[in-house]
């Protein structure tokens, strides 16, 4: 089932190889110094698992599986004019960050042609330059750049920027692949359309960015925020994800504007305080169209909610201003669970199935609203 592996070897070559497997094509585990050259390898599942693997070099290769390649804590790994081919995932960093990539084709019909997985920063740096490329098209994996725009013109296959200032990022059409920024300030996100990805823009440790007027539809996350501050998002549409926009940790962020649609959650702040929402749409969430979770001091105003399980539902939020929202057609309005200090007052509540107002009331300011 397994093609061929390689575990705790050194300074190996594997050269001219034909590996056809059921599952993993090749698996090289705890492995480093090694050389593979000139191999075609396709498995089931992975054409190439590289696990906790380091200053391997890999050149001139094909590698084919339900997932091309996939690294698990593996680092220093050079791979110079490599072939992947993947129809559900090209290339997968899982953890592993450090590696050199140089002239590798990720071919077309991938359904996630360039993923990236990891809890710290680190796990994001890589040195992949814009002679890589997805069916064709450039890889734009930068770090540290400055003062650069992104447009068709380049025909970006991929965009991730990490630490980099004052980039702009304008009307590309993404399938398979987001755009994720790393620790980066002033970037514009602007007229993009990103389909088919688990998570359409991805903010984590930015300042200071705008986004606006991107058409999203993600499996998972149309737009994460995490610990990040002082976004702006403006006249975004997210629709057909399970949870539209993610705010965690961070905050002073404005959302005007936006569009949220079939989702299971509509607009999610987790931990996240003195952010501003106002004039956005959120409707047809299976659960909740605004969720404030342990966020405090929160601006909710003159938003419009409709066809969502529960309109607006406060968990362990304090101080937050609810005013002048329309919160109708879904069961609850506004519902409060462990929640004070906010202010409610001069919402349209009614058309709700059970209550226009709902949960444990005690210790907010519930002015007049309407049911």
């Amino acid at each position: 089932k397994i093609g061929v592996v390689l575990r705790d070897v050194r300074e190996a070559l594997l050269q001219g190889n034909e590996v056809r497997a059921t599952e993993e094509g090749l698996v090289i585990e705890a492995s480093s110094g090694n050389k593979l050259i000139g191999n075609e390898v396709s498995g089931g599942e992975f054409g190439l698992l590289l696990i906790s693997s380091q200053g391997n070099e890999l050149k001139g290769n094909k590698f084919a599986g339900q997932t091309a390649v996939r690294l698990q804590e593996s680092h220093g790994n050079s791979f110079l004019r490599n072939e992947l081919s993947g129809p559900e995932r090209g290339l997968v960093l899982d953890r592993s960050g450090g590696n050199l990539f140089k002239e590798t084709e990720l071919l077309r019909g991938s359904e996630r042609p360039l993923v990236v997985l990891g809890e710290a920063v680190e796990d994001w740096l890589q040195e992949i330059d814009t002679t890589n490329r997805i069916g064709g098209r450039p890889i734009y994996y930068l770090l540290g750049e400055e003062g650069l725009e992104l447009t068709p013109a380049q025909r970006p296959g991929h965009v991730t920027l990490i630490r980099c200032k004052d980039i702009t990022v304008v009307g590309l059409t993404l399938q398979g692949g987001g755009i994720s920024l790393i620790e980066s300030e002033g970037v514009v996100l602007r007229n993009n359309r990103l389909s088919g990805t688990e998570v359409g823009l991805l903010l984590w440790g930015t300042k200071s960015s705008l986004l606006e007027g991107n058409v999203i539809s993600a499996r998972e996350v149309g737009i994460y925020l995490r610990d990040s501050l002082g976004e702006i998002l403006s006249r975004n549409s997210v629709s057909g994800s399970e949870l539209g926009i993610l705010i965690s940790g961070g905050g002073g962020h404005i959302l005007e504007g936006n569009e949220v649609s079939e989702t299971q959650r509509g607009i999610v702040l987790e931990g996240s305080d003195g952010n501003r929402l106002e004039g956005n749409i959120i409707h047809g969430s299976e659960e909740y169209g605004l969720l404030l979770e342990g966020a405090s001091g929160n601006s909710v105003f003159r938003n419009e909610l409709l066809g969502n399980w529960v309109g607006i539902f406060l968990q362990g939020a304090k101080a937050n201003s609810i005013v002048e929202n329309r919160a109708g057609e879904g069961q609850y309005g506004i519902y409060l669970a462990g929640s004070s200090g906010n202010e409610i007052s001069g919402n349209d509540l009614s058309g709700n199935a059970r209550a226009g107002l709902g949960g444990s009331l005690a210790g907010n300011k519930v002015g007049e609203n309407r049911s």
